[in-house]
């Protein structure tokens, strides 16, 4: 996979997470309250209209990130919500601070 930095994600990608915004923080807040850590992490299927959302906590992070790469996004993120989306269509992955 291609790393590339951009400023915004697909329009797909921008319009589900404004469309669905508050709930979003809601699924956040709630895995940040149980967990004391972690991401909210979308998958997303544009051809098949599909958008799999759902709180990873930190030991699921680990086994996604090296340890070294998950410090640094909790570090990079600061007071912000961290949403991680693999773009299943187009085989690319977003790193969101909201």
């Amino acid at each position: 996979m291609n790393v590339k930095n951009v400023s915004t994600v697909p329009k797909h990608i921008d319009d589900f997470i404004k469309g669905n915004q508050d709930k979003l923080n809601e699924l956040y807040d709630e895995g940040m309250e149980m967990y004391n850590e972690g991401f909210l992490s979308f998958k997303c299927v544009k051809s098949q209209n599909k958008m799999d959302v759902h709180f990873l906590h930190e030991g699921l992070a680990i086994e996604n990130f090296q340890k070294d790469s998950w410090e640094n996004l909790k570090k990079t993120r600061g007071s912000k919500r961290l949403f991680i989306i693999e773009d299943l269509d187009h085989n690319s992955m977003f790193i969101v601070y909201i």
